[in-house]
């Protein structure tokens, strides 16, 4: 079975009882449809006859109230929309946990904005399919006893009716190659855009300083038209397939006039029958379109498969996961006790290169507690690698990890509380600095903000520890959002402080005061960095490159 027919059908039986029990409601209300046909034929030939039509009138009209009331009120109100919800949070969650289950720092190879919009636009096109398939699986199947009930009338003028049809599905099926490579250039263009406009928000100053703003703003611009044009051809071809299936529904109601008109001079065929030939012929006509529909959604699924896969892969993103959507979740587990102790940290052979032929290669490390161990060297050397590799948030090729002689794997074992690792460009999140520091860990952050050197600059904030940083709030500077990450990882008193560059954005003198508080403790710290009080004060220092 190919992936993306094996990932649809996960996609269905993921929720199999709920999808059978829509399933359910839809053949009840195609089979009250079809009745409301059926009385229509008898209060038509009442009429005709001149015979009393309360009795079927009123029989009708409670026909259609049952199944109106069990689409509007029960089917969609209670079923259908807790089943939308349900698959969109289930392919979110599969999603972001295949994001999360590679190396941290080999998550992605997709710009943001193609990823906000892959969750947004490509979960919200494949949330709907399984509850609008069920749906529709009544009105399919409504098909076979409709025709059984029109061919036993009159075959003539079934087939009349089921012509304009067929010649409908053959012309739409040339269009649904065109339709296909169209939404696929709709959905890159979209992802192209909204990645555009995430990085130049992200890089606004950057922008501004170098005078490029309305170079940014011609570039958006380019890229939006680019856009327009193909969403404009895509929406053309699938307005032309529509209006071709309604067009296909008149011609069908018109034959029906036509053909019967014959057979109810000869007596053949009655009032009641032309009633429902033409009831019908527009049930009909509804399925074929909803045939193009049909093939039209499920190409769209298979694209949007396709793109949420990719992030996910190698997970299945389709995977059954617990969604949470009638009880609230369980608080998550917060390891907030003290780190294991760190008797030994040893590296053998670690090799981890990229596809561009950089990287780490045949490296030994022996950590001891309380040590300082420096990785320095040129630029490009490795330097950031190596220590991403060890912490297991890249791939490697080959090597072993060791932690108090046990060997272990790097991205499971080596986390908080035992890691506390500050990459070189730090990421804080929206909230204030006391937020940022605690993430759940809760307790006092005094000390922590006292060694990473930090008392002094939350004294200068309007409101220190809490004011709001990120979106809306103040801009902290690259030095300062070192020293609040570095705060974060002392706040939990890891076992091992893992520092790439920490000192990078700040100036001598407090450069030499953050190390020196460092190592004013007992910690075990392995770093990356080319400080000469650190390179002195080091244990081991290690040449790279």
């Amino acid at each position: 079975m190919p992936a993306t027919t094996a990932r649809l059908t996960h996609l269905f039986t993921r929720h199999w009882p709920r999808f059978t029990l829509q399933v359910g409601f839809a053949l009840l209300i195609r089979v009250a449809v079809i009745s409301s046909g059926l009385l229509l034929k008898v209060v038509f030939d009442r009429l005709a006859g001149g015979g009393a039509v309360w009795l079927p009138l009123a029989a009708l009209a409670a026909v259609n109230l049952a199944w109106t009331t069990l689409w509007f009120d029960l089917s969609m109100a209670r079923f259908e929309v807790r089943y939308i919800e349900r698959v969109a949070a289930g392919l979110r969650t599969s999603t972001l946990a295949g994001i999360l289950r590679r190396p941290a720092a080999a998550a992605t190879e997709h710009e943001i904005g193609d990823v906000v919009d892959r969750f947004g636009r490509d979960v919200s096109e494949l949330r709907i399919l399984p509850a609008w398939t069920a749906n529709n699986v009544g009105r399919l199947a409504g098909v076979l006893p409709v025709l059984a009930i029109m061919l036993a009338i009159s075959p003539v003028v079934t087939l009349g009716v089921a012509l304009p049809f067929a010649l409908v599905v053959a012309v739409a099926r040339m269009f649904d190659g065109r339709v296909r490579r169209q939404r696929g250039a709709s959905r890159e263009a979209a992802a192209e855009v909204g990645s555009i406009i995430g990085e130049t928000v992200r890089a606004a100053a950057t922008v501004r300083a170098l005078g490029h703003r309305e170079h940014a703003v011609a570039r958006l611009r380019e890229l939006g038209r680019r856009r327009e044009r193909i969403a404009v051809r895509e929406q053309t071809s699938t307005q032309i397939q529509s209006v071709v299936y309604h067009f296909a529904m008149n011609v069908a109601a018109g034959l029906v006039m036509v053909l019967a008109a014959k057979e109810l001079a000869a007596g053949t065929l009655t009032i009641g029958d032309m009633a429902l030939f033409v009831f019908f012929a527009a049930e009909l006509g509804e399925v074929v379109a909803l045939g193009g529909v049909l093939r039209q959604r499920f190409r769209q699924a298979r694209v949007s498969l396709d793109r949420l896969a990719e992030l996910a892969a190698p997970a299945p993103v389709t995977a059954p996961t617990r969604t949470w959507l009638r009880t609230p979740p369980p608080e998550p587990r917060r390891d907030t006790g003290p780190a294991e102790p760190l008797g030994s940290l040893r590296v053998r052979g670690l090799a981890c290169r990229h596809a561009s032929g950089g990287g780490v290669d045949g490296l030994d490390l022996d950590l001891t507690p309380g040590s300082l161990t420096v990785l320095t060297g040129a630029v490009g050397t490795g330097k950031t690698t190596a220590l991403r590799a060890i912490l297991g948030l890249l791939p490697r090729q080959s090597g072993a990890v060791r932690w108090n002689g046990t060997e272990i794997e790097p991205a499971e074992f080596l986390i908080a509380p035992r890691i506390g690792y500050v990459p070189q460009v730090p990421h804080l999140f929206t909230g204030t600095v006391a937020d940022n520091v605690r993430l759940g860990a809760g307790g006092d952050i005094e000390q922590a903000v006292g060694v990473a050197v930090l008392s002094a600059d939350l004294d200068t904030l309007p409101e220190g520890a809490d004011t709001l940083i990120g979106v809306g709030g103040r801009r902290l500077s690259g030095g300062q959002a070192q020293r609040v990450a570095l705060a974060r990882a002392l706040q939990r008193e890891p076992a091992l402080l893992v520092l790439d560059d920490v000192d990078s954005a700040l100036d001598a003198v407090t450069a030499r005061e953050l190390w020196e508080r460092l190592l004013g403790g007992d910690r075990t710290i392995l770093a990356v960095s080319h400080n000469p009080y650190a390179l002195g004060r080091a244990t081991r220092v290690i040449t790279l490159g």
